[in-house]
């Protein structure tokens, strides 16, 4: 299952530091996409404190 979102704004600068302070600065090719998306799985949405509005 996916989901797709476009996050904007304060929250679209917020996000990516968080993840890259929870890998400690690593990122994995699998990450992204050919079309330059970021792409997370449900245990990093989980580690980020994200949740659904």
């Amino acid at each position: 299952m996916a989901v797709h979102c476009t996050v904007r704004g304060v929250k679209a600068e917020e996000i990516p530091e968080k993840v890259l302070k929870m890998w400690e600065h690593e990122l994995r090719n699998t990450n992204f996409s050919g079309t330059r998306n970021f792409g997370v799985g449900i245990q990093e949405r989980v580690d980020v404190g994200t949740q659904a509005p």
